[in-house]
């Protein structure tokens, strides 16, 4: 066996070989024995990546639902996210419990720790708007037409208020390390 592909791969008594399993030998391991697959160092990697992968792919769908409107009901996608993204924190912040200040040695929990500030700033933005303005208006972005000091204004210019700007801009900061960590 290939110590990237066995389960006991610390097992003294058995050899290991250098050649890397194939891709239908690691199919047959997760359809046989799903619990050694990912005990596995390739299981547990592939699962990781391929819940990774859902998980942005779930947060660029939310993107590509245009809502600027952060004082609109939350749809069923964007709570997915939200749960999504809670159970991301709690993930890293049980890893950096484990490993200490060791955590920040890897470039990749860098970018976790990144990913887990922006969510805090975008989770107080999007729940917590209307506290923090007191004119709820800075939170609402809407599409429709409205009438201004005698002024039909198109409300696409409120994407403009700071609030929604704000929401905005640390959303494409977060589309941007969340990809960037899947290259």
């Amino acid at each position: 066996t290939h110590m990237w592909s066995e389960f006991e791969f610390l097992d003294p008594s058995k050899n290991f070989r250098t050649q890397d399993i194939a891709l239908f030998e690691l199919i047959s391991l997760l359809t046989k024995q799903p619990a050694k697959f990912y005990y596995c160092p390739v299981g547990r990697y592939w699962v990781e990546s391929v819940m990774y992968m859902a998980y942005v792919c779930v947060v660029s769908a939310v993107v590509y639902e245009t809502n600027y409107d952060l004082s609109s009901p939350i749809s069923t996608l964007e709570w997915t996210m939200w749960i999504f993204n809670a159970g991301f924190i709690i993930g890293e912040i049980t890893q950096m419990a484990f490993d200490g200040l060791g955590y920040l040695t890897d470039v990749g929990n860098v970018f976790d720790v990144l990913i887990m500030i922006n969510w805090a700033l975008l989770a107080m933005c999007r729940f917590a708007c209307k506290n923090v303005y007191s004119d709820s208006e800075q939170c609402n972005a809407s599409t429709t037409l409205s009438y201004h000091d005698g002024f039909t204004v198109e409300d696409a210019h409120t994407r403009n208020r700071p609030a929604v700007m704000l929401y905005s801009t640390i959303f494409c900061a977060q589309i941007c390390i969340l990809w960037s960590r899947v290259c």
